[in-house]
């Protein structure tokens, strides 16, 4: 959880608030969400919200101009985690970013990501219940590693 609040501008001018209200909050909404509105759910702005929030005292970019991808390169040199020494967690340090890459990917083909239209098939609870879980387990990690600087 984050301990300090840190206030985002986000598109059309409204605040989002990453704080450890927030980060609550927000995966029990995306978590009810799977059984009302997959389309919603997979809500990848959650783990961009986590790492803007993180890195925009820390890193000199602008960090509301960097993409998903872009924010978890920067976390993780930030973090210095790709300097283990043991390949097992530099698989795993990967593999989380392979796993962000996957939820903006479904979020962009059956997510919210584009208009969606029927045409568009919706994603499956179970997709939908991956990419969450996966979304809070990934924001959950950074907060703490974040709270222990």
């Amino acid at each position: 959880m984050i301990k300090d609040v840190v206030t985002e501008k986000r598109l059309k001018n409204t605040e989002v608030t990453f704080s450890s209200q927030y980060q609550k909050d927000q995966s029990e909404l995306m978590l009810a969400m799977i059984k009302t509105d997959v389309v919603k759910a997979i809500a990848k702005e959650y783990i961009e919200t986590c790492l803007q929030g993180i890195l925009d005292s820390k890193i000199e970019e602008d960090v509301n101009k960097l993409s998903i991808i872009q924010l978890m390169s920067k976390a993780r040199d930030y973090f210095k985690l790709n300097r283990s020494e043991l390949k097992e967690i530099r698989a795993i340090i990967s593999g989380l970013s392979q796993i962000v890459n996957g939820i903006a990917e479904l979020r962009n083909n059956k997510g919210s990501g584009h208009s969606h239209t029927s045409k568009i098939p919706k994603p499956t609870a179970i997709e939908a219940r991956l990419a969450v879980d996966a979304a809070i387990t990934i924001v959950n990690f950074y907060s703490e590693l974040s709270l222990k600087q």
